[in-house]
C-alpha cells in the first residue's frame, strides 16, 4: 500500500505549560486536524520558523523559511497552566518591513494535541509605528490545533481492513510519530462508551508480531468521564471522529498487520481486524 514519508525538518524543545506543555519534539500548526496544506513548524531551538505546505501530489514541500538571521525567539511566556504564549520578531536589518509572529498555546487535556491561534503583526512601513494612522500595517490571526509532527502517515485509501466488529465505523488515518501511534475512528452510534487509559476494556492495538501498544489518551469523544472518556448519548445516531493516541511503534512492526480492539469487550465492541498499511 502506498505510504507518506516524512522527513523531520525541525526540532522544537520547550518548557511548558502542563508541567510541560510541549515535550522535546517536533510540532505543527494548522488549521484542521487533518490538514497539511500551509501548515507551520515551530523550531525554538533554532530560534526560527518555519512555514511547509503538503501538496496534491502528496509530498511535503517546504514552502517557505523563515531563517534565524531574519527571525529571532524572543519570549516563552507563561498566562496560566493550561496556557502560553511564543513570540518571534523579525530582526533583519535590510528588511522594508518589520513583523511579530505570535503563538498563543492551549492545553485541551492530553500531551498530544493543543488548540493554537497564531497572529501576524507586520508593518510595511520601517519609518511610521504600525499602529499609527499613517502606518501601512496588517493583522492576520488563524485559529487551528497544534500535533506532533509525524513520520509518517496513512490515509483511508492506504488502509486495508480485514474486519471490523461494526461496519458503520471506519478508519480515517493513521499517524506514526516518535512518541505516539495516533488512529483517527470515525463511529455511528446513538449511544457508546470510551474506556480510560488503564482500564480492562480500553482500546488496544495488537501487532501481529505479539506486541501491544497501550492508550496513552484521546482526543474527540464528549463522553462523561474525566479527560471525556466515558459514556455519550445523542438522540439520534451520529458520526462522531475521535482520535486515539497509543504508544509508539515503528513503520516495521505497524507493517506486519495489526487489529485495533476494545479491551475485554465481548458484545457490542467496536474492533477493527487485520489492519495493514
Amino acid at each position: 500500500m502506498k505510504r507518506v514519508l516524512f522527513t523531520c525538518i525541525l526540532l522544537l524543545s520547550i518548557a511548558s505549560v502542563h508541567g510541560q506543555i510541549f515535550k522535546d519534539g517536533t510540532y505543527l500548526f494548522s488549521s484542521q486536524l487533518h490538514d497539511f496544506k500551509n501548515i507551520r513548524v515551530f523550531d525554538i531551538s533554532n530560534q526560527s520558523l518555519h512555514a511547509l505546505s503538503f501538496n496534491d501530489d502528496k509530498e511535503l514541500q517546504r514552502k517557505s523559511v523563515m531563517s534565524k538571521e531574519k527571525y529571532q525567539f524572543k519570549e516563552y511566556s507563561l498566562i496560566n497552566k493550561n496556557s502560553a504564549n511564543l513570540t518571534w520578531i523579525n530582526s533583519c536589518e535590510e528588511c522594508v518591513w518589520t513583523e511579530t509572529q505570535i503563538l498563543n498555546v492551549f492545553y485541551l487535556g492530553n500531551d498530544f494535541i493543543y488548540k493554537g491561534i497564531t497572529n501576524r503583526i507586520v508593518n510595511n512601513n520601517q519609518g511610521i509605528d504600525c499602529f499609527d494612522t499613517g502606518g501601512k500595517c496588517f493583522t492576520t490571526t488563524k485559529s487551528g490545533y497544534i500535533r506532533i509532527f509525524p513520520n509518517l502517515f496513512y490515509k483511508k485509501n492506504s488502509i486495508h481492513v480485514g474486519g471490523k466488529s461494526d461496519q458503520k465505523n471506519e478508519i480515517k488515518e493513521i499517524r506514526i510519530t516518535n512518541k505516539t501511534t495516533e488512529i483517527t475512528l470515525i463511529i455511528n452510534t446513538t449511544s457508546g462508551i470510551i474506556n480510560p487509559v488503564g482500564n480492562s476494556h480500553a482500546f488496544y492495538v495488537s501487532l501481529n508480531n505479539g506486541k501491544k501498544l497501550k492508550l496513552l489518551g484521546q482526543y474527540g469523544w464528549k463522553g462523561d468521564g474525566k479527560g471525556g472518556f466515558g459514556t455519550w448519548a445523542t438522540k439520534t445516531e451520529t458520526k462522531r471522529e475521535v482520535i486515539l493516541f497509543f504508544e509508539p511503534a515503528s513503520a516495521e512492526d505497524l507493517g506486519q498487520g495489526f487489529s485495533l480492539k476494545e479491551g475485554n469487550c465481548t458484545a457490542g465492541c467496536w474492533n477493527f481486524y487485520d489492519i495493514s498499511i
